[in-house]
């Protein structure tokens, strides 16, 4: 019986402690950068200007706006973890 209580007392020794943070490197920059926009070449209409920079705006907006929920995530979860 002491054999069983004294093992009891040991197990919250052998666990990890519920109190230890986790270290989660940051993003790579790679990762939270939206892509250039095309370098274009040749002569354009305005017609193909506009269309072709509202698609650019677009794209960028939508990039920026999902890279920043998905970098707020990690960040906060980072902040979480590591306390």
């Amino acid at each position: 019986m002491t054999l069983c209580a004294s093992a009891l007392m040991l197990l919250p020794a052998c666990s990890p402690s519920s109190s230890a943070g986790i270290d989660l490197p940051a993003l790579d920059p790679r990762v939270t950068s939206c892509a250039a926009p095309v370098t274009i070449e040749g002569e354009l209409t305005g017609r193909d200007v506009q269309q072709g920079w509202a698609r650019d705006r677009l794209s960028l907006v939508q990039c920026r706006d999902n890279l920043g929920a998905v970098v707020g995530y990690y960040d906060g979860l980072r902040s979480d973890l590591a306390q």
